[in-house]
């Protein structure tokens, strides 16, 4: 493998990482499918080896697509990712490789390390179509249930759930507000500032 493979090939064994994966791989349907959806095409066949991309077209539903794998690269994105990272197959172990490359490349990794799963996923939304804001009107996943997945998954490998920088624990849609800066506040200080200007044009 290439430099950059290797180093990729770290962050894929970090338990943040194979849960934001694993989180993935739920979104796109493919977590627990036959060989764990490593060996899934686009629309629930199988390819039968693992020494490269099927580059198989397949149509369902309307769509026609050479998806495939557990995180169902598109033959004309896994290539230049082959490359540079220089993996071999298109193994388990270098489609987790690949996956990682791209969320390097949306510049999802240091949102991850750093707890802020929410601010992940809408950096590489336009990568998975089954991604809350995605747009490709493919059957999105909530943000709600992407971030269930990943504690999940993250807890199985023996790591803390984390709340993302920009949600609460008990309502992952729930956004949380500065202190002093809440509606309340807000309307209080709007409504000191009328008093203000209302003694000042009564009382002078």
């Amino acid at each position: 493998m290439t430099k950059r493979g290797n180093e990729n090939a770290a962050y894929a064994a970090d338990p943040r990482l194979k849960a934001f994966l694993d989180m993935t791989a739920r979104a796109e349907g493919t977590y627990g499918v036959s060989d764990n959806g490593y060996d899934i095409l686009y629309g629930y066949g199988k390819f039968t080896n693992y020494k490269a991309h099927p580059n198989k077209k397949v149509t369902k539903g309307g769509w026609t697509s050479t998806a495939a794998g557990r995180y169902q690269f598109l033959y004309k994105t896994w290539n230049p990712i082959r490359i540079s990272n220089g993996l071999p197959d298109f193994s388990p172990g270098s489609q987790d490789i690949g996956a990682v490359e791209l969320l390097r490349a949306g510049g999802a990794i240091p949102k991850i390390l750093a707890g802020d799963i929410t601010g992940a996923i809408k950096k590489v939304k336009g990568i998975w179509a089954s991604f809350p804001g995605a747009g490709y009107g493919q059957g999105e996943r909530s943000l709600s249930t992407m971030l269930s997945w990943y504690n999940a998954a993250l807890a199985s490998y023996g790591g803390t759930p984390v709340v993302s920088q920009n949600n609460t624990a008990a309502n992952p849609g729930t956004k949380i507000t500065e202190a002093g800066t809440g509606p309340v506040q807000v309307i209080l200080i709007i409504g000191f500032a009328l008093a203000m200007i209302y003694a000042y044009f009564n009382y002078r």
